[in-house]
């Protein structure tokens, strides 16, 4: 209730992130803690955030179809629009389990990650993506 009485026209906000760089603050709570956007992403994770009714309406129908992961998609607030902040210190802890995964290891990703001139759409896409994400931190 303190976050959102301290930024009313969030939409959504991430309560825990793997990773904050160049973090942008907004607004702090009456219990201290900061809230605003990070210029470098993304910041990884899904784990928790607070949703509101605006913000799940939003994101319902911008992220009908998926082509991102969904952490990655979720914080894009320049793509579908919703009002995307986030904490700086992350409010909660995932459990000693968080680490078991069905999902493959960094050693099977680069086993299958292309390579060379294969890898130049993703850092084009990458690029466009990190001048949108800076646009949109410093645009609060």
């Amino acid at each position: 209730m303190r976050i959102l009485a301290a930024v009313p026209t969030a939409d959504i906000v991430k309560l825990f992130n793997h990773r904050i760089r160049g973090f942008r603050r907004v607004t702090t709570t009456i219990s201290g803690d900061e809230i605003g956007r990070c210029l470098h992403g993304p910041q990884g994770s899904a784990a928790c955030y607070i949703v509101t009714r605006n913000g799940a309406r939003t994101i319902t129908s911008a992220m009908r179809t998926m082509i991102l992961p969904f952490d990655v998609a979720l914080e894009r607030g320049w793509d579908h629009g919703a009002n995307i902040l986030t904490v700086r210190e992350n409010i909660v802890e995932l459990s000693k389990h968080s680490q078991d995964t069905q999902i493959g290891t960094r050693a099977d990703y680069r086993a299958i990650k292309f390579s060379g001139a294969r890898r130049l759409p993703t850092h084009v896409l990458r690029a466009l993506d990190y001048s949108r994400r800076i646009k949109y931190a410093l645009d609060i």
